[in-house]
């Protein structure tokens, strides 16, 4: 879609409306910085998964990782309702104990959360 744009201004140029062109190379500039912003947070996200006896939560926030492990038997899954900034008040479903608190399900639709804390707590009470 970008190379039509420019072939379109190119033709314009030759036709004698150099701004054409112009305005073409700045869109062309904004479409790859958007491409790069959208790069860096495509792969977001939780992995929650069972290693022996903890429970491991590995979050993907652009080139950031970071790892938390709860034992199995002693983490929580807690709910609430959170406004951010003066926003539409969002689910916030957090795995964790005592001071250590950690959001998943973040990327999740707001419907889904629910039956993402509740598929938590089950497959956390099956295997204690």
């Amino acid at each position: 879609m970008v190379a039509l744009s420019i072939v379109i201004a190119i033709w314009f140029w030759i036709a004698g409306a150099p701004f054409v062109l112009l305005f073409a190379g700045i869109e062309l500039v904004a479409v790859g910085v958007a491409f790069i912003v959208y790069s860096r947070h495509a792969l977001d996200g939780e992995t929650v998964s069972f290693d022996g006896d903890e429970l491991v939560v590995r979050v993907r926030r652009s080139r950031h990782v970071t790892e938390r492990r709860f034992k199995r038997l002693w983490v929580r899954v807690q709910e609430d309702r959170v406004q951010d900034a003066g926003l539409v008040p969002r689910y916030r479903v957090q795995l964790g104990l005592h001071a250590d608190w950690v959001e998943v399900g973040r990327y999740l639709a707001e419907p889904r959360k629910a039956q993402f804390a509740h598929e938590l707590r089950s497959a956390l009470a099956a295997t204690r």
